[in-house]
């Protein structure tokens, strides 16, 4: 474990949010193109994300340099107002880095829910937290 707060440590970097719409790509990058060389090989750079999602707080780091399924559990934001946030409950958030091609990562964000209309008309869906509303009997 580091401590952060002691002097000579490395300094936290700052935070750069990208909003991105549902069913949306955004592309990003974590450094300048340029020659090998010429970068700080020294340094290990650990190129990592972490996922914000309105109402919840934020979850991560997940990390791209590896392809794969990451799971993160989101807990509901606590600057909501208290009625608000009693009635969230967690999420559960799956990222998947994937490649694109030889080298570009594809960093897919979803719930953990998924529904599929094979209906040939277009259906609305409602998720109630009826545990709360009940007390959690049954």
């Amino acid at each position: 474990m580091m401590d952060l707060d002691s002097p000579g440590q490395a300094e936290i970097p700052e935070r750069e949010w990208v909003t991105v719409s549902a069913g949306s790509t955004v592309p990003f990058s974590f450094e300048g193109r340029g020659k090998q060389r010429h970068r700080d090989t020294h340094e290990l750079k650990v190129h990592q994300l972490l996922v914000h999602v309105e109402g919840w707080q934020e979850v991560g780091p997940v990390t791209v340099d590896k392809v794969g399924v990451f799971f993160r559990v989101a807990a509901p934001d606590p600057q909501l107002p208290p009625t608000q946030t009693n009635e969230l409950p967690n999420a559960r958030l799956i990222m998947a880095v994937t490649l694109d091609g030889s080298a570009r990562k594809l960093v897919t964000v979803r719930s953990a829910l998924q529904l599929t209309n094979l209906l040939h008309c277009p259906i609305d869906v409602r998720l109630e937290n009826s545990a709360l509303r009940f007390g959690g009997e049954d």
